[in-house]
């Protein structure tokens, strides 16, 4: 039982704090700086939007505002037939006042990645940029990406992701949480491979994009798929965006749980991609920062569940583990019983078993 207890504690310390400060140690230490040509490339610029009617209209108009020569891109938003409420009529809008193009899949095809492979087929810029209906950016932002590919060995760029304010359950958390994430991206950038591009604004080449299932999840696909073909996937810490956090604990639950489905059925071809691009320690950085976060609800019910007895036959560790567990659900059971109370002091504890279980 003690082995059980100190091996499980030892993938959570490992996935929790060991991997994470060694990546932010890194990136502090030795940053990556990506120089930018002069020379600007065409660009595509793919906004994959179903039920957006509350984002879209901003987006419409960012598009507008873009820092990039008229000449050399182009707008496109990849939509199906699932939008149930007015994305479709105001992106038709604005294509009709010639902002942007509307491209869909065949009749009765769904699906985002189907969405995108359609409008993939239909446009030809060197350059593609990613970006979600609800994110935001700054008019120089496209110009910065774009021009950060003149380095060759360069094939996936992510965009340093953030949330705006949001009274919402655990807005605060979340946005700290993903302020932590950018730093451990930082660290992951200096070694050629960031394991997760922001899918609010990430860019890749074009001669590099292949389809992928709808099962899967393109923004962890795109990065793997650069360094299987022979580049390398970067932070550009220069082009921050926000972007939109998730609202409610149903929304934060049902999220997570989608997610983790996709991401964990895209875990066997991003494998195989990194196995292909001939730097081993890729898969070391995938399994240490996306994979043990994903099932890590495992080793932390093994934990919980092997202190127990422990803690009966007076193991001092395994007490304070039962202890710090209890306090733990405790708080969590604060912000959910009474989030104007427990908003300050639990809505951290609160997020953390959501994001875990």
């Amino acid at each position: 039982m003690i082995m059980l207890f100190s091996v499980s504690f030892a993938i959570i310390a490992y996935t929790l704090v060991i991997y994470p400060g060694l990546m932010v140690t890194l990136g502090l230490l030795w940053p990556r700086t990506l120089s930018r040509g002069t020379d600007l490339p065409t660009v595509t610029i793919l906004v994959a939007a179903c039920n957006e009617e509350h984002h879209i209209g901003e987006m419409i108009a960012q598009l507008e505002r873009l820092d990039y020569p008229s000449g050399l891109v182009e707008c496109v938003v990849a939509t199906d037939e699932g939008s149930i409420d007015r994305t479709h009529e105001l992106v038709d809008d604005a294509e009709s006042k010639g902002i942007l193009r509307v491209i869909r899949p065949d009749p009765g095809q769904f699906g985002k990645n189907v969405s995108m492979d359609a409008a993939m087929a239909a446009t030809s810029g060197e350059i593609v940029v990613f970006c979600d209906a609800s994110a935001r950016w700054r008019a120089d932002a496209i110009r910065k990406l774009a021009t950060a590919f003149e380095v060759e060995r360069i094939g996936c760029i992510s965009a340093y992701k953030s949330y705006w304010h949001d009274d919402g359950f655990g807005a605060h958390s979340y946005r700290e949480y993903w302020n932590f994430e950018g730093l451990i991206d930082r660290g992951s950038s200096v070694l050629g491979y960031v394991p997760n591009a922001s899918g609010g604004l990430h860019a890749v080449r074009r001669e590099l994009y292949r389809p992928i299932p709808n099962h899967m999840i393109r923004d962890l696909v795109d990065p793997a798929q650069s360094l299987g073909q022979g580049r390398i996937a970067v932070l550009d810490t220069e082009v921050p965006y926000l972007d939109a956090p998730w609202v409610g604990v149903d929304e934060v639950y049902s999220a997570r749980v989608r997610i983790t489905q996709r991401a964990l059925s895209s875990t066997p071809y991003i494998l195989r991609q990194l196995w292909k691009s001939g730097r081993p320690w890729t898969i070391l950085q995938f399994v240490s920062h996306k994979l043990l976060r994903w099932i890590l609800w495992l080793p932390l019910l093994l934990f919980f569940l092997s202190s127990i007895p422990l803690a009966i036959t007076g193991f001092l560790p395994a007490l304070v583990a039962v202890a710090g567990v209890i306090a733990w659900f405790g708080l969590a059971f604060v912000q959910a019983s009474f989030p104007q109370i427990g908003r300050k002091i639990a809505a951290d504890h609160a997020l953390f078993l959501l994001l875990s279980f």
